[in-house]
């Protein structure tokens, strides 16, 4: 009953919030009316897979402020886009933030990202629609950027992941809850690796598969075999639907099924199923990946630790053998920035590791020993333009 009261209180304050921003842009010039959907259409054309000659082609079609601005943000002048930077309102920002990152001008998203998150943690942020929760994602990111945590601070961090799950009403699964609780669970992820690490993956209370439910009997010495619970990403549930039809994820082995989706709730006759956390709205900065996603879902059902394997946030630009079904289009991992910021799954997997909820195997080990700046740097040689 809490909780619920708490979601209804949130999302009152979320629908006010709405209303006090469509009435305030409502009485704007036509002037600024006409900049904000310049903004919206712009977007829109950073949506994956886009063209770089697209974007090109509008700034050079639109002259005006938005362009200007653009062209700005991606040159070399640090204190221009500075002082751009420091005037510009979050809308701005989160566009110049996506752009930067889509095209990997790398350094200059990170002067834009800590505006952002600046704004985000004043506490007068929390009264714009998803405030809080954008409030609580910047905690979190901002403990990822420490470079230790006491353990003392274990709960508080718990607690931020607790009522974020509370905020969006996405983990109210009991049944899933009692499954995974004070279980050790590994996230299996799909970057490359050729460590042989499947028995010491089969070897955890649980272990949770992204988009795949099969292992080839030629890969469980290097994956494992066991599927407890598989998580379903958007663009894999769609290509599955497409392809075998919802029968396919109705005859799955893995006892739960956790979609990202909510049309897959209703569509798949699945006892044992749940939607993911939905960070999306408080992480506006772009899309968590499937790992963070997943690890942030499992510490708000009350797990004990997870264990994350094959992982190495894109650095190298490729996926685990069978990961990815021949039939799928290809990810171009030049054109993905934009939408999965490279700093944000650092940060926010490196604020659960700090705080003693989450561990790696050695690849993701070694790099979450390195500093947010050490990160970015090395992000920018292997990526950045």
């Amino acid at each position: 009953m809490l909780r619920f009261i708490f979601y209804l209180c949130c999302r009152t304050k979320g629908a006010l919030s709405l209303l006090i921003s469509r009435l305030w842009n409502s009485i704007q010039p036509a002037s600024k009316k006409k900049y904000l959907v310049e903004i919206r259409t712009f977007t829109r054309l950073l949506i994956y897979p886009f063209k770089v000659s697209d974007l090109d082609k509008y700034i050079q079609e639109h002259p005006g402020r938005l362009s200007r601005n653009l062209v700005l943000v991606s040159s070399r002048n640090r204190e221009a886009v500075k002082k751009l930077v420091k005037k510009s309102n979050l809308d701005e920002l989160h566009l110049f933030h996506n752009y930067c990152n889509s095209v990997r001008h790398f350094k200059t998203s990170q002067i834009i990202f800590i505006e952002i998150l600046r704004r985000n943690l004043l506490f007068i942020s929390i009264f714009r629609r998803h405030g809080f929760r954008t409030f609580i994602a910047s905690k979190l990111i901002l403990r990822g950027m420490l470079k230790s945590q006491s353990r003392n601070n274990q709960i508080p961090t718990l607690n931020y992941i607790k009522v974020l799950s509370w905020i969006v009403m996405r983990n109210s699964t009991r049944d899933f809850n009692k499954f995974v609780e004070k279980k050790h669970v590994a996230i299996v992820g799909g970057a490359p690796s050729e460590a042989s690490m499947g028995a010491d993956i089969d070897s955890y209370d649980l272990v949770a598969r992204l988009n795949i439910d099969k292992i080839s009997k030629d890969l469980v010495p290097l994956l494992g075999s066991r599927v407890d619970i598989v998580y379903f990403r958007g663009e894999r549930s769609l290509y599955l639907l497409e392809k075998f039809g919802i029968k396919y994820f109705e005859q799955l082995d893995a006892k739960w099924i956790v979609f990202k989706l909510p049309i897959f709730m209703s569509k798949v006759n699945y006892m044992l199923k749940k939607l993911c956390l939905s960070a999306e709205s408080a992480f506006p900065f772009g899309h968590l990946n499937a790992v963070q996603s997943a690890a942030l879902d499992l510490l708000a059902s009350n797990v004990r630790e997870v264990m994350v394997f094959n992982t190495d946030f894109n650095l190298s630009g490729g996926s685990m053998k069978g990961y990815r079904p021949k039939s799928m289009e290809a990810v171009d991992y030049q054109l993905i920035f934009g939408s999965h910021p490279p700093h944000i799954q650092f940060l926010v997997t490196k604020c659960l590791s700090n705080s003693g909820f989450l561990k790696g195997d050695a690849t993701l080990e070694n790099l979450l020993e390195l500093s947010y700046s050490q990160f970015v740097k090395n992000f920018n040689a292997r990526w950045g333009v």
